[in-house]
């Protein structure tokens, strides 16, 4: 097999596992949105939206959704919902990486491609790490 087919494939490949980590975590953050809707407007036969919101937070409330009222900490829950998922990306893209410069035989373009995957995966990481230790001090400076 030729080096530009697999390099193909290796995107072809990377690409499939980002929108399939995409349509998990859509799929089972808006599961729980959908399953908590079914009694918004009434229950215990009073209706109204007062009692649709109290019900909606109810129904979230062991969902991992956040069902605060605070913009700080809805912003942090979000965020701390999503870094999760950007390390598991960066560190999938390093392991990437890694097969692009083991498989690249001497090849200076590949290896190249390999190196500046590597570096800005790296470079990824650090960044979420940033942004969790700067989301978490602001929500314990905040309140």
């Amino acid at each position: 097999m030729s080096k530009t087919k697999s390099n193909q494939i290796t995107k072809k490949l990377f690409n499939l596992l980002i929108i399939g980590f995409l349509f998990v975590g859509i799929f089972i953050n808006f599961s729980s949105i959908v399953l908590a809707a079914n009694s918004v407007f009434c229950a215990d036969g009073k209706c109204g939206l007062g009692v649709g919101i109290q019900e909606t937070k109810k129904n979230l409330a062991g969902s991992g959704i956040s069902t605060e009222d605070s913009a700080i900490k809805l912003i942090a829950g979000w965020t701390n919902f999503l870094l999760p998922f950007a390390g598991v990306l960066a560190i999938l893209s390093i392991i990437v990486g890694g097969f692009m410069y083991i498989t690249a035989f001497g090849n200076e373009e590949q290896t190249g491609k390999a190196k500046k995957i590597i570096m800005w995966s790296a470079f990824g990481l650090i960044l979420i790490f940033s942004a969790y230790a700067i989301v978490n001090t602001l929500i314990k400076v905040g309140g």
